[in-house]
Formats: structure tokens, C-alpha cells, sequence
């Protein structure tokens, strides 16, 4: 049986031109089952004597990061240290009274009795991985199987040679490509250590941030960065990317997007940092942004105005002769009615987004609100035949924006209406948890795909089903901001088919923001919108 595992190693090693984790997994598992063990990893090392990587017999990757702390103790007090210093293959007889054994934290992945192996691979004369295998019996591992191992050693040791001059040019190749690439790409790069210290920059990087590259060189990322130092740590190799800010030498703060990773070179790992100067795509979101904004007043004006025309007309020709002349006034101002909440909506959903979250935030009866909302919101549900249901029992008064609010709980009552069918009910409740009041508005309308759930607040979001109303999707979208704008959280619950449940919660100890714009100075605004409609 170890004659044919030794042929099939020798057999994988043989064909893979270059050791790969493919490999290493692969003689790690192969012995294992050799020698019938089922305990065992195999840990590679820098040249440095960092290990670099850890495969666990019966392990995922999860497992084997969890526990990296717990398999690097075998390396600074254990058999795996021995093993790796002295370069030469250790056996212990009784891990519980042999010093060479770590007492190490309990857990599935190795015994906490018997007897332990541990042999060295080579290459190039170094050690470069430690293969340790453990077993429940004491004294298992005899001559029969430390002769296998001596055989596994050399065929492994043989073939990481075979495969060092291959693996270093390799290297060579990348680390002149990888030179010649970072000096001249044409877009900034840094190169720091683990701890956010600058190695390296390129020519321009230095023209960028107008700092030459040997003062570079001597600064860390947050002189130059609105870095935290802890997110240098999660950078893997694969590519993340953030916004934030970047400060030249004269101080000017410049919009940066970072692509971030990790690279290896030399022999060793630093983090690569490619910046990207978005001052031009800020500007152009802020130029979308007033001008979305003067849209959205001028539109307001005339709009009211046109409402104020038609419910005039409606006042002076009530008593005309031909009905209608009434009927289509009605349609009239229910036209400008939806294109002025529209309006509305788009308006605040702009302040909201940009951060001028309460209007108006004062000590307000929940129920009151409720109960308000309800009543403009019944002849909806009467016109369509939908029983309307209320339990709003006692709540606590809130710190609110009330008319904020009200457009909230009426918004998810229509939409209740809209999408229950007729002769079916939608529910308003109202209750105290804790900290929170928390507001339910229930149908019993086709239910809510469960695709949908996560995204049903998202401007222009809308969900799609056969007959289902029409729309544009920015009223939930409102509520959504409303609702965080007062510190609340704000979700659907839905089985796709039973209707659905349109929850929210305000905290009762909300505070206003202080970093948002003064009450005054929006309301200031708020009111010259007002005189404009009523001017125009």
C-alpha cells in the first residue's frame, strides 16, 4: 500500500511543472491515507521563516483561517518548529509527556492524546514546508511508517528543486514586468507596508500629490489620506475598492477612489494603493443635482398654480348645466394632484438624500398622525370597496417631523389599497416596543416576490407582476429616507403570495443631527418655494 501511494506521488509531483495548492492538498491527503491517519497538516514558509500557508487534513479554508493562530503555535513552541529549525524529522511517542508537543486549545481538527510525526520538504537546500501527522494511539508511528516518510521527504524534496528554478525565474519575470508597470502607468500608485508605511511610489504618484518620491517615502498613508488604519489589515489579493480623500502638498482635498490590493514581490508582501482623482465625476454629480433641484422648484410653481386655475373654474361652474364640464374638471385637479405629489416626492427625496433630513421636528401624538392619515386615506379604500382597520392603541408622543410622517403612513396605506384586491382589508397598527414605536401597515393583496424584498426601496424600484398598478416607484423610496432620516428602520415582510407587511420604527429618544443644515435656513427655503407657486 505505501509503494503504490509513493508511485502516485511521485507520478502527481512528476507532472506538475509548478507546486501549487492543488499539490501540496494532494500529498497531504495521499500520506494521510497511507498511513491511516486522519489528523495532519502541512504548513509552507517564507525564506524569511513566516509561514505562508496552512492545509488541515478534512479542513476548508474557513476552517484553517479560524484556527491559523492555533496551527502557528506548533511553529513557535511545538513539533512544527523543531521539525523546521533542526531539518530533520521528529517523532513523538506521547504528546501528553513530551515537552515538543504545544499544549494547544481542544478541538476537532487533532487528538488530544497519542502520538505525533513530523518530517521537513526541502527546496534548494531550505526548508520550505513542514508535513505533520498525528494519531490517537500512542507510539503509532513505528519504523514501518518513518521509513515511508523518509521516502515521501526525498521524492517531495527532489521534485520542490526541480520546480525552485522554475518558480524563481517566474518571480524574476513578474517582479522586472511588475517594475516596469508600476513606473510607468499613468495613473498614481503607492506601495506601503502592512502598517499604512509608504515603500514606494511611482513618477506619478509624486506629480499627483506634489511631494517628491524620497519625501514619499518617508510618510505614512494617513499624511497624505483620510485612511483608516484598521481596514489596511483586511486587504487581501483580491482588488477592493473605496472612496475617500486625498490631500495634496498644498492641502487641497482631493475626491479620490482607491483600487487596493495586495502584491508580492521580492519575496515580499506590501499593499499596493492605485488612486484615482474623481474631482471632475464629483462636480458633474453636483452640477446633475441643481439642476434635478431647479427643475423640481420650477415645475412646483406652475403646477400650483395650474391647481389653484382649476379649483377656481370647479368653485365658479359647480352649478353648470353639462356634467361634464364637472367630470373633466375633477380629472383635472386630480391630474395636478398626482403630478404635484410627485413633485413633492422628487423634491424630497433630493433634500433627504442630500442630507437636509427634518424640516420641522417637534414633540408630536403618534396617534393623532395615525389617526389623520387614516381619515384621508378612507375614501380611497371606500371608493374600492377595502375594509380599513385601525389599532393604534396608546403610544408615546415622539420628536418627529409630523408632516414627514403622515406622507410615510399614508404613502404605505395607498399603496395597501392599490394592490388588495376589492372586498379585502388592509390593517394600520401602532405599537410601543421598548424604545421604538414600531408602525405596521398590512394587505392582503399578491404578496411580494421574495427577490423584491431587499430592493422595494430603491428609487424606481417597482414590483412586477401581471395587472399589477402602475407607477414610477419613488414612494417607498421617500419612506425609506424618511423613516432613516428620524433614526428608524423601515422593512417589508412577505411570503410572495399572502399579502404583505410594510413595517417601520421611530426611536423615541431621536435627536437632531447636528451636522445637518439649519431648521431655519431649510424652512427659509421651504417658504420661498411656497411664494413662488403662489406667485407664478
Amino acid at each position: 500500500m505505501h509503494y503504490q501511494t509513493l508511485y502516485h506521488i511521485t507520478k502527481t509531483l512528476h507532472n506538475d511543472h509548478l507546486v501549487t495548492d492543488k499539490t501540496l492538498k494532494h500529498l497531504l491527503a495521499s500520506v494521510g491515507n497511507a498511513l491511516e491517519v486522519s489528523h495532519g497538516c502541512l504548513m509552507t514558509f517564507y525564506n524569511n521563516g513566516d509561514v505562508n500557508q496552512i492545509f488541515v487534513l478534512g479542513a476548508d479554508n474557513d476552517t484553517e483561517g479560524r484556527n491559523r493562530e492555533m496551527w502557528r503555535c506548533l511553529v513557535d513552541q511545538g513539533l512544527v518548529g523543531y521539525v523546521y529549525y533542526s531539518d530533520r524529522s521528529v517523532v513523538i511517542r506521547d504528546i501528553d509527556n513530551d515537552p515538543r508537543w504545544a499544549c494547544l486549545t481542544e478541538t476537532d481538527l487533532m487528538p488530544n492524546q497519542g502520538s505525533a510525526v513530523g518530517i521537513p520538504l526541502e527546496q534548494n537546500g531550505a526548508v520550505y514546508a513542514v508535513m505533520l501527522y498525528m494519531h490517537e494511539a500512542i507510539d503509532y508511528f513505528g519504523t514501518a511508517q518513518t521509513d515511508f516518510l523518509a521516502e515521501i521527504k526525498e521524492v517531495a524534496s527532489t521534485a520542490l528543486a526541480n520546480t525552485y528554478h522554475t518558480q524563481q525565474e517566474a518571480t524574476k519575470t513578474f517582479d522586472t514586468r511588475y517594475e516596469a508597470i508600476f513606473e510607468h502607468t499613468p495613473v498614481p500608485v503607492l506601495l506601503t507596508d502592512d502598517d499604512g508605511m509608504i515603500i514606494d511610489a511611482n513618477f506619478k504618484a509624486s506629480d499627483f500629490l506634489g511631494f517628491s518620491r524620497n519625501v514619499l517615502r518617508t510618510i505614512h498613508m494617513q499624511d497624505i489620506n483620510i485612511l483608516d488604519t484598521s481596514s489596511v489589515h483586511h486587504i487581501t489579493d483580491e482588488e477592493q475598492f473605496f472612496p475617500t480623500n486625498t490631500y495634496d502638498i498644498d492641502g487641497n482635498n482631493i475626491p479620490t477612489l482607491i483600487r487596493a490590493r495586495r502584491v508580492r514581490l521580492d519575496d515580499k508582501e506590501y499593499i499596493e494603493w492605485v488612486l484615482q482623482d474623481i474631482s471632475v465625476q464629483h462636480e458633474l454629480e453636483q452640477l446633475r443635482r441643481d439642476l434635478t433641484a431647479m427643475v423640481y422648484h420650477d415645475l412646483r410653481g406652475p403646477m400650483g398654480s395650474i391647481h389653484m386655475a382649476i379649483t377656481k373654474l370647479s368653485q365658479i361652474l359647480a352649478d353648470h348645466e353639462n356634467p361634464a364640464v364637472i367630470k373633466i374638471l375633477n380629472l383635472g385637479l386630480r391630474s395636478t394632484q398626482q403630478v404635484s405629489r410627485l413633485i413633492e416626492a422628487l423634491l424630497d427625496i433630493q433634500r433627504l438624500e442630500n442630507g437636509s433630513t427634518i424640516l420641522d421636528k417637534r414633540a408630536t401624538e403618534m396617534h393623532e398622525i395615525l389617526a389623520d392619515a387614516f381619515l384621508l386615506v378612507q375614501p380611497i379604500a371606500d371608493h374600492a370597496s377595502i375594509n380599513f382597520q385601525m389599532d393604534i392603541s396608546q403610544v408615546p408622543e415622539v420628536s418627529i417631523d409630523a408632516d414627514m410622517i403622515k406622507r410615510v403612513v399614508i404613502n404605505l396605506m395607498e399603496n395597501a389599497v392599490k394592490y388588495t384586491p376589492t372586498g379585502s382589508e388592509v390593517t394600520l397598527k401602532a405599537t410601543d416596543v421598548g424604545q421604538h414605536i414600531q408602525i405596521t401597515v398590512s394587505d392582503t393583496g399578491p404578496g411580494i416576490p421574495p427577490e423584491m424584498l431587499d430592493s422595494i426601496f430603491n428609487k424606481f424600484s417597482r414590483v412586477k407582476y401581471q395587472n399589477a398598478p402602475k407607477g414610477i416607484g419613488l414612494g417607498l423610496a421617500f419612506c425609506r429616507l424618511a423613516v432613516e432620516a428620524h433614526g428608524g428602520n423601515i422593512w417589508v415582510e412577505s411570503d410572495g403570495q399572502n399579502g404583505s407587511d410594510f413595517i417601520f420604527t421611530i426611536p423615541l429618544d431621536f435627536t437632531h443631527d447636528t451636522n445637518l443644515p439649519d431648521t431655519a435656513e431649510i424652512t427659509a427655503i421651504t417658504n420661498e418655494d411656497e411664494q413662488l407657486a403662489t406667485t407664478a
